[in-house]
């Protein structure tokens, strides 16, 4: 069963230091209202054990997380710096105005603002990342904002360069791009924010751009002077750091000697 359709995908292979992610260790994803029945069930094969689910209460409850298997634990850790949550102020600002450069204004500001939205929860997000943790998967409702910031870190503390990061994230355009051809734009966009946004501002909300990311790596690298130094305020010491690269991980050589 493919998930070519979604904005779904497990991230091993990607290089790391000397060495690459594992397969079948991390998987970020968008929520499960665009599942198919046959992709709940292709899902529930992958013998996931953690989800880590960054969507909001409302966003929850309208769209139920039920496509976990039995021995799967679902962890809600809700996100609330997102267009969707509707105290937002950039909320309002989109109602004021309807030009592609206010969207993106808004988005880069909403990006800069996730590294502290996400900081209560890197605690528990890294309790779940260890050995009999994993597989470990990461939603939100669309799978490129909050999970998109959050994948990254993740990602820059294993090892992955950021170049390599950024091309993962900009994949998550499959969303925007599944979205229009399933013709529930409207629907889903009035859903999220409680209007239909003008037609110059949609791109810009439901797309991947790089500026997005830059932001938070920007508001990260200015206050904590890095991602490791950030997670370990949060909550993560280095000790835990290496404890979570041990996990995802492998080196060449071990690649080597499973190879032969």
């Amino acid at each position: 069963m493919s998930f070519d359709t979604l904005n779904f995908r497990d991230l091993g292979g990607m290089p790391a230091n000397a060495g690459y992610i594992r397969s079948g260790r991390l998987l970020r994803s968008e929520g499960p209202a665009n599942f198919s029945p046959e992709q709940f069930a292709a899902l529930r094969e992958l013998g996931i054990r953690n989800i880590v689910d960054l969507r909001t209460m409302s966003e929850t409850e309208q769209e139920p997380h039920l496509w976990q298997g039995d021995a799967c634990q679902w962890n809600r850790m809700e996100v609330k710096v997102d267009l969707r949550f509707h105290g937002n102020d950039g909320r309002h600002r989109l109602l004021e105005g309807g030009d592609a450069q206010t969207a993106m204004e808004v988005m880069v500001e909403t990006y800069s603002q996730l590294p502290d939205a996400l900081a209560p929860h890197w605690r528990a997000i890294g309790a779940c990342l260890r050995e009999d943790g994993c597989p470990l998967l990461i939603n939100c409702t669309a799978g490129k904002d909050r999970t998109g910031v959050a994948v990254a870190l993740i990602l820059e503390m294993a090892g992955v360069p950021r170049e390599t990061i950024m091309e993962d994230y900009l994949q998550s355009r499959v969303f925007g791009d599944s979205i229009r051809r399933s013709g529930k734009l409207e629907e889903v966009l009035t859903a999220s924010f409680g209007f239909m946004p003008p037609a110059p501002q949609i791109d810009a909300l439901i797309g991947a751009h790089s500026d997005y990311l830059n932001a938070a790596w920007e508001a990260i690298d200015r206050r904590w002077a890095g991602v490791s130094s950030y997670l370990a305020e949060a909550g993560l010491a280095e000790a835990q750091q290496q404890g979570i690269r041990d996990v995802l991980v492998v080196g060449t050589s071990d690649i080597a000697d499973t190879s032969g």
